[in-house]
């Protein structure tokens, strides 16, 4: 909230998250906006309120809190609802089949011939 340089970074951070996180379903992983130092007078503020509201309305409805670390206002709120989120888009995806047993004794592919390039 006190630093506008920041705020015109959300958008880059994200994108970096995504590229480097690599998670699966990207467009629904479930980010949210904090507004750090909401404790400070009113005067030191650089995002306003409504600012921070429609560019979270404009990522598809991101959750906002307006926070305060040293304070404690809202930081429990905000775990909890990425809590929650995180939860329910794991119960969304599709369990991973992991077969009851497996077969030994199938068939292996032939193995590659030594010589190659890579052989030691």
């Amino acid at each position: 909230m006190s630093d506008a340089k920041s705020f015109a970074n959300l958008e880059s951070w994200m994108d970096e998250f995504l590229v480097h996180a690599n998670p699966q379903h990207q467009q629904t992983f479930p980010f949210l906006v904090l507004g750090n130092k909401t404790d400070l007078p009113a005067s030191k503020r650089q995002v306003t309120q409504q600012k921070a509201k429609s560019w979270c309305a404009s990522k598809g409805d991101l959750p906002h809190f307006e926070t305060s670390a040293k304070e404690s206002i809202n930081v429990e709120q905000a775990f909890n609802v990425i809590a929650e989120k995180a939860l329910a888009r794991e119960q969304a995806n599709k369990p991973i089949f992991i077969p009851d047993t497996l077969n030994l004794n199938r068939p292996q592919p032939p193995q590659r011939q030594a010589g190659g390039c890579c052989s030691s």
